[in-house]
């Protein structure tokens, strides 16, 4: 009888083990359904990802150079008195850069005008003394022709008007002297306030108040804003041969938010022999930037193929750029990936992006983490997250 209840009790035990374990098998063959059934539903666009045409280009640094750079220097002797600019200062064509002290010139003035004065009435005495000399004569000459004076008085009386005729003309050409001093004197006030030839930029200023400025000494140099820039560049020798003079480049000059295809102007063709490039002049005449802008100039060498998604499908986190990709069965899953250059569509083609410019049309260039036929997604990123499902 014993035994009998000791199997039972055994055989009840090991049926609830194996009821236990059926239940267990049957709720974890249903967790999958279950877990699918609980996925995050999310509608948000995409896009595929494909291959697209670029062009290949090959990138070499460069600063902007301005066309004209005037030096700025006193025409007359004299101390600076003031200097109105500073490095760095913009200047209008006509604007007053620096003034000359003009107390000597001020005193000649005075000193020579007392000259002239002096001069003036030296004349107007040997005027007197010629008026009275004439009337002499004239007195003479009847008494000689009444017979009543001789001819020694005449010719005495002709010798004294004749004399003072000469003083009086060379009283007169020096009051004109004077005259004329007084005016090239007068004529350097011009010059005391030395004014800005050009618009542009003063990049050196070598002159402070108190400084003998002499003429040809610079006091300053601006560069001409009016004649336009350069942007120069040293490029690799090999392409001394693929690129000629009037042939577009794209530049970029970050800190003034430009980008554009500009021709090469000048190509010089001396090889550094420890850098082993040569330099490319292209033309920024449309265009008016500060002298030392850094930037980049990207030649056209020919074509490339590269994978391209949307700049708004692109999602930084912790400086790390990534995308979020769809897989087939419309599970969302983060991806990380390398991007490359911004590149703007403009029509069937592409072109560099200006640095900085937000835009429509704007690609990222993926280097890695993507392939061709991926499917990335392009909208309402905010709520899009790892593991959710793609309505």
């Amino acid at each position: 009888m014993k035994n009998h209840l000791l199997k039972y009790i055994i055989l009840l035990i090991l049926a609830l083990v194996f009821a236990v374990s059926l239940a267990a098998c049957k709720e974890e063959a249903k967790a999958p359904d279950k877990a699918h059934r609980s996925l995050k539903k999310i509608k948000a666009q995409t896009t595929l990802v494909k291959a697209a045409e670029l062009p290949l280009l090959y990138s070499f640094p460069g600063t902007t150079t301005a066309k004209a750079s005037v030096k700025i220097g006193a025409k007359i002797p004299g101390y600076v008195k003031e200097v109105f600019v500073d490095e760095g200062d913009a200047v209008l064509m006509g604007q007053t850069l620096i003034k000359i002290d003009e107390t000597d010139i001020v005193a000649k003035i005075k000193a020579l005008e007392a000259s002239r004065q002096a001069v003036l009435r030296k004349k107007r005495a040997v005027q007197s003394r010629l008026a009275y000399a004439e009337a002499n004569y004239e007195r003479i000459k009847r008494l000689f022709d009444m017979e009543s004076a001789t001819q020694e008085e005449l010719d005495r009386a002709t010798a004294e008007v004749e004399a003072l005729k000469a003083q009086v003309k060379a009283v007169e050409a020096e009051a004109a002297a004077v005259s004329a001093q007084i005016r090239e004197v007068k004529n350097q006030l011009n010059y005391v306030r030395i004014t800005s030839p050009t618009n542009g930029w003063v990049v050196g200023r070598f002159a402070d108040p108190g400084t003998l400025a002499n003429p040809g000494m610079p006091l300053l140099m601006i560069d001409s804003k009016d004649a336009g820039t350069w942007f120069e560049a040293m490029v690799d020798e090999g392409l001394m041969t693929k690129i000629k003079e009037g042939q577009p480049v794209h530049v970029e000059i970050p800190a003034a938010h430009f980008a554009g295809s500009v021709p090469i102007a000048r190509l010089i063709p001396q090889v550094d022999p420890a850098s082993h490039s040569f330099k490319i002049k292209v033309d920024l005449a449309s265009q008016a930037f500060k002298s030392g802008l850094f930037g980049t100039v990207k030649i056209d060498v020919g074509s490339k193929k590269a994978l391209l998604i949307p700049v708004q499908a692109v999602v930084e986190r912790g400086g790390i750029k990534g995308v979020f990709t769809v897989d087939a069965d419309k599970i969302i899953h983060w991806r990380v990936i390398k991007g490359g250059d911004l590149w703007k569509q403009m029509g069937d083609t592409f072109a560099p992006a200006v640095p900085g410019k937000i835009e429509e049309g704007l690609y990222l260039e993926v280097l890695a983490g993507l392939s061709e036929g991926d499917t990335v997604v392009t909208s309402n990123l905010t709520k899009v997250q790892e593991g959710a499902s793609l309505e």
